[in-house]
């Protein structure tokens, strides 16, 4: 990724529109300023939590403590991004070599999801503690667990008071 102050700029103003614009909105064009793009898209009938279970958690195997999941305001799934479409973004940059066929910790990856979750301020929740943050553990927690849904990894984009954090585990 460069490093240029244009592209800081454009970073800036990527994360700023978290401010007004809409969370799905806000998260493509996030995403896209990064480089992630794909047109691998799906709407979701709803996009409180219990749309979200309904459509990928049907047997009911989701931590709901440890997603967090009674502080979910809205979830979006963003795009799957594919190794064919990260093989073709990568044509002619020979410092990025994807190669999903092959194994990684046992596991072939084929693909990877991209989902945006916003969580209530964190002061919304009942004596908890202060702030309107979630910690590292709380969102690292979330990662884990809907990473579990899938059988690909998933990236999350959080929205939470006025922060954002992205999500990624190792697998």
């Amino acid at each position: 990724m460069p490093s240029n102050p244009e592209f800081l700029k454009q970073i800036e103003s990527a994360l700023a529109a978290f401010g007004s614009a809409s969370l799905l909105d806000a998260s493509l064009g996030l995403l896209g300023t990064l480089g992630y793009r794909s047109e691998r898209r799906m709407k979701l009938r709803s996009t409180d939590a219990q749309g979200f279970l309904g459509t990928f958690d049907r047997a009911k195997t989701l931590n709901h403590e440890r997603t967090l999941l009674a502080d979910w305001q809205r979830v979006e799934f963003l795009f799957q991004i594919t190794d064919s479409e990260i093989q073709s973004a990568t044509t002619g940059v020979e410092e990025l070599a994807f190669d999903s066929k092959g194994q990684f910790d046992g596991a072939q990856i084929n693909s990877f999801l991209f989902l945006a979750v916003e969580l209530r301020p964190a002061s919304a929740r009942t004596g908890e503690r202060k702030g309107q943050h979630y910690n590292r553990t709380e969102l690292a927690g979330v990662t884990r667990a809907l990473n579990r849904l899938f059988d690909m990894p998933a990236l999350l984009v959080f929205k939470h008071g006025d922060a954002v954090s992205i999500g990624i585990i190792h697998r």
